[in-house]
């Protein structure tokens, strides 16, 4: 049984990116850039304080992998690389959860490392049942196979992602994508 901090409402505080903050709106201090290092002592921290509220959880490795999502989707437009970082764990710790999977996957795009954005978009729209029926995931599956020089899958996806795609604001992008590879 693993034990939550709560804030005062009760909510887990693994939900409420103030967990990282401390909420005193200090960030998480990642020394020696060891993200594992700073989640495992700032949970320890907390966990052990008598004047949290607690809740509990199953499995300590779905806390976990929540806590490295937050810390990846605080990187996300900050730092690629920790964005990295943080989902590479959380896919090790859940690897069921479609969410990490993609969220590296996205990591990996930032950084123009194409081949693994490939890779992991390819596990989403393969292993995942939402993610064989969802445009996004198509559509980066499609632009990934683009990237690497893939045109003839570029295409199939990309044509796969705008039939299915309800979002006409999506499918402009997935139509541009689709212009650009077949010129």
């Amino acid at each position: 049984m693993v034990v939550m901090p709560q804030d005062e409402k009760g909510v887990p505080l693994l939900y409420d990116f103030t967990y990282f903050k401390k909420g005193k709106q200090m960030a998480l201090a990642v020394g020696n850039n060891d993200l594992e290092a700073a989640i495992r002592k700032e949970y320890a921290a907390d966990a052990a304080n008598p004047n949290f509220k607690t809740t509990f959880r199953s499995n300590l490795d779905e806390v976990e992998a929540a806590h490295y999502g937050q810390v990846g989707e605080y990187y996300g437009e900050r730092n690629p690389r920790m964005m990295e970082e943080a989902y590479k764990r959380a896919v090790v710790l859940a690897p069921n959860e479609l969410k990490y999977n993609w969220n590296l996957a996205v990591a990996y795009e930032k950084q123009d490392k194409w081949k693994d954005a490939l890779d992991i978009y390819k596990r989403c729209a393969t292993e995942f049942e939402e993610g064989k029926i969802n445009p996004r995931i198509l559509g980066a599956l499609g632009s990934a196979y683009a990237a690497t020089g893939n045109i003839i899958d570029a295409k199939k996806f990309l044509e796969r992602a705008l039939e299915l795609n309800p979002n006409k604001e999506l499918g402009k992008k997935i139509e541009n994508n689709l212009r650009a590879i077949t010129k």
